[in-house]
Parts: structure tokens; sequence; C-alpha cells
């Protein structure tokens, strides 16, 4: 039996309650907040479709792991022979600041509304961890660094940390490609299949998790690997 995501097990529960029941109207916002946030990562997958290197990668979205007591929820994974990146989708709207005096991270609303939330750095950095502890335990050296990612429409950056993982979904492209850029190319003999041995050292990740889908590209001169049955190719 497969489990409902939350905006199913919201949507079901508001089906069963009175029109006056006194959580319905708290029910109401999850929903719309799991429902922005379900979009949100639509925008991110969207827009990866203009991400391409010369070079093996794989992308998965919806990823659910554990660590012995330890869960995570990651929105997006990208995966290259270079290295790994963790990508967070962040549906927050508004003007956006980050306060690096105090290390605050909130927004204000058009009407002035100030509401203070989790720096996304924290999460993200959190995340980065636990992959590259995950890296060790099935012996795979590869590096893992990380994206946060504003999908939002209507986000501004009002400020902003300087060289900070975080951009919007229109920038991730450029992004994504200047992290890859940013690490060595992997040393491997002309025409060898290090592609495949790379994705089948890694192979064990995949194994029993649950995502929603991914997406794969090899070089024009090698045949896809095939990571998962619903896996889409790109051109």
């Amino acid at each position: 039996m497969e489990l409902l995501n939350k905006t199913e097990a919201l949507e079901g529960l508001l089906l069963r309650l009175a029109e006056r029941h006194p959580q319905r109207e708290f029910l109401d916002k999850q929903l719309y907040r799991a429902s922005g946030g379900k979009r949100g990562e639509g925008r991110l997958k969207a827009r990866f479709k203009e991400f391409w290197i010369e070079e093996a990668f794989t992308a998965l979205w919806d990823i659910s792991l554990t660590l012995g007591d330890w869960p995570v929820q990651i929105d997006g994974l990208l995966l290259t022979e270079r290295c790994a990146v963790v990508i967070e989708s962040k549906n927050i709207s508004d003007e956006i600041h980050f306060d690096e005096a105090t290390g605050e991270f909130f927004r204000i609303a058009p009407d002035g509304n100030k509401t203070t939330l989790e720096d996304p750095r924290v999460q993200l950095a959190k995340h980065v961890r636990f992959l590259e502890r995950w890296f060790r335990l099935q012996k795979i050296p590869l590096p893992v660094t990380g994206l946060s990612v504003f999908t939002a429409k209507q986000c501004e950056f009002a400020s902003k940390p300087r060289g900070a993982p975080i951009c919007k979904a229109y920038q991730m492209p450029d992004y994504l490609l200047n992290i890859w850029q940013s690490y060595p190319p992997t040393l491997r003999a002309p025409n060898s299949r290090k592609s495949a041995s790379c994705f089948s050292a890694i192979k064990p990740l995949l194994d029993g998790t649950p995502f929603a889908n991914a997406t794969q590209s090899m070089p024009p001169t090698s045949k896809p690997a095939s990571c998962a049955a619903n896996a889409a190719h790109l051109p």
C-alpha cells in the first residue's frame, strides 16, 4: 500500500471534517502551503530541463532517506561524476532578507508584515552532511555540496549573503553548471566506462528508496544508465 503525500492526506482529512470544525481553518492553511510547495517543486523540475553538461548525470526528485533514526526529505539530487548536489526548493514569496549581523532570515509582505523563518542554509547544510555520511558508509568517494532554489514567482532578494548557494529558479541551471565546473574533472582513460561504474557505486543509495522520478543523461557516445523504470532521458 502506498503512503499518501502531505497534500493528499490533508485533502482527505478536510473532506471528512465538518464545515465549522475548529481545526478546519488551520488545516486549510496547511493545505495551501503544501500545495504551494508542490507547485514550486514542479517549477524546479521544469527549469532543470535547461541544465546540460558533457558528462553523465542523473537528477533524482522527492527522495526520502534515513540513517538510523535520522530521516530526511530531499527535494532534488544531482549526481555527476565530479560531485553530488543537493537541491532544496523554497517556495517563499515577498521581500526576502538575510541579516548577517544577527543570523536571522525573514520576509516582509506587501502590507509590511514581517515573518521570521528558518534560514534555508541551515537545512541545506544538514542534508549535505547527511549525504556525506551516507556516501562514506557506502564507500562512495564523491564530494557533496548543495543549492537552495527559491521558486516563488513573487520573490525579491532585498539582501543575500555574498557567495551563498542561493538562487532563483531561472538561475538554477547556471548555478548548477558553475558548481559542477568548480570541481576538477574526473581522470579517466578515453572511451572508458567510468560513467557506468560511477552510477553502479551509487546504486545502493537508490535501492529501496522512494522517489517520484529521475532524469538521466549520458554523453552521446554512451548508452544511458538505467536507474529507474520511469526515467526520462534528455535529448
